[in-house]
């Protein structure tokens, strides 16, 4: 069983110098499972990152923790690189590169009964960038946008000061602009996010223990018609190469990354490298 198009994008994304290792015994499909992995929880141990469930206060390196449950309104190709729909079907610039029209996609849900995703979503998911505390790694550019226009619902305009191109890239999985709910917001504000945020990923988010693990659960009948190869995911820390390594060949990992002077023991035990 190979992992899901979507998962290794979000795995190279966040692991951009090191090599990741995984037990191709672990992933191996069963038949009699119809079509699932043996392996119902996959185990990805990381050398750590800052924590927090507040998005806008992490840079870009270090937001893997956000891609399984918080989705961006464009997409990668991952053949290509080309900017591909995700929550947003259609996008459009006007010809001075100063005003960029999108399209929202309609009738996709947040998780835990937070409603549907629509403009005001957007404009809110916008306005965290602008708190005091906001120092993710697009939180400038942000500032210094002009404004969001709602047309309808599904229809949103980005007013740029300036010209700008790179607009998609700000708001494509490249990006930090990670859609949230305004009503899980007004109905429990930031100390109800902090301990649950809802996205609309094909994961939802379970818990957070810092310094140790972050868990999350598959959607079921996801709005894209995603069905990652595992049930659950857990992303544990683990500072320590050498605790890292032994954790993968004594089977308590599937994934982890590891420097390239650690990996000559996991190769000859028949691990598979995935370079990024």
């Amino acid at each position: 069983m190979r992992l899901n198009t979507s998962a290794q994008r979000r795995m190279s994304m966040y692991l951009c110098s090191v090599l990741m290792l995984f037990a191709v015994s672990a992933v191996i499909p069963t038949d009699t499972l119809a079509g699932e992995s043996e392996v119902q929880r996959l185990i990805f141990v990381s050398a750590g990152f800052n924590e927090s469930n507040r998005f806008w206060t992490i840079t870009r390196p270090f937001q893997l923790q956000f891609d399984p449950f918080l989705e961006k309104l464009l997409d990668l190709d991952p053949k290509t690189g080309e900017y591909i729909p995700r929550l947003a079907e259609k996008w459009q610039p006007s010809a001075d590169l100063k005003e960029w029209t999108f399209s929202l996609r309609k009738g996709f849900p947040f998780h835990f009964g937070y409603g549907e995703f629509t403009a005001k979503d957007v404009v809110h998911t916008h306005s965290l960038m602008l708190r005091q505390e906001a120092i993710a790694t697009f939180a400038r550019f942000w500032r210094g946008m002009e404004e969001i226009k709602v047309i309808d619902d599904y229809q949103i305009v980005f007013r740029m000061k300036n010209p700008s191109s790179t607009l998609p890239y700000a708001v494509s999985r490249s990006g930090d602009l990670r859609m949230v709910s305004k009503a899980q917001w007004d109905k429990e504000g930031l100390e109800g996010f902090d301990k649950r945020p809802a996205g609309t990923g094909s994961y939802h988010y379970v818990t957070r223990q810092p310094g140790q693990s972050i868990s999350y659960e598959r959607v079921d009948n996801h709005w894209r018609g995603e069905q990652p190869a595992f049930k659950e995911l857990e992303i544990r820390i683990s500072r320590e190469d050498s605790t890292r390594l032994a954790m993968l060949l004594r089977g308590e990992a599937h994934v982890v990354d590891l420097p390239r002077e650690r990996q000559g023991e996991a190769l000859k035990k028949g691990m598979k490298v995935l370079a990024s």
